[in-house]
């Protein structure tokens, strides 16, 4: 997915099904590649989004923001809602060039509209296990930047976001976080994260952060 102008909601490099019941699971097979390139983006994920019937994703994300902006959040692997579990097997990339200078969103349900996650995002409504098995990368490169002055207003995670008292996530991997602003700045307040964001729940990496 290739996203060069215009602005657009939401962007999900796997599948997208808002069943809460019923049917059968959109599981995807295969690497997700979503370049951000001139455009202005909500909210992008590069598994799967909204699927009840816990969906897998199976394979490698790779989330580019070259130039642009994303007003709401980054989400490597899925974004879970409908009280279902879900399995990431394989690694995400995000790769940010670009000062994300923007929170207007809007946000996803419970999702912070302000986040660059390496792993899953909860949004609402789920209160099982998702289980990512692989390494998460999230690499902030505003080394080559030569635009106007901006602060980045994202928080950093390399891992996911959770945000319910019985859910819990699960990091079978590593996890890589690689910051250079440049001459630009990270915005008051702001965080860059190795492990998790916990508001509620548990969340788990086995591996190195």
């Amino acid at each position: 997915i290739a996203a060069e102008q215009g602005s657009y909601g939401i962007i999900v490099g796997g599948s997208y099904a808002d069943n809460w019941s019923g049917g059968a699971a959109f599981n995807f097979t295969g690497n997700s590649h979503i370049m951000v390139d001139g455009a202005t983006v909500a909210n992008i994920m590069g598994g799967n989004y909204k699927d009840g019937q816990s969906a897998s994703f199976t394979g490698n994300s790779y989330i580019t923001i070259a130039s642009g902006n994303v007003t709401g959040s980054i989400v490597g692997a899925t974004v879970v809602t409908h009280n279902a579990n879900s399995a990431y097997t394989g690694s995400t990339n995000i790769f940010v060039y670009t000062p994300l200078s923007s929170n207007s969103g809007p946000s996803i349900n419970s999702l912070p509209g302000d986040m660059v996650l390496g792993g899953f995002g909860w949004a609402t409504n789920t209160w099982k296990t998702q289980t990512l098995t692989g390494n998460t990368h999230v690499t902030i490169d505003l080394s080559a930047y030569s635009g106007p002055t901006a602060d980045f207003v994202k928080h950093i995670v390399g891992g996911g976001f959770n945000g319910s008292s019985g859910n819990t996530q699960i990091i079978d991997g590593n996890v890589n976080v690689m910051v250079n602003l440049g001459s630009q700045s990270l915005a008051a307040g702001r965080k860059v994260v190795g492990g998790a964001w916990v508001n509620a729940g548990t969340s788990t990496v086995t591996g190195s952060c």
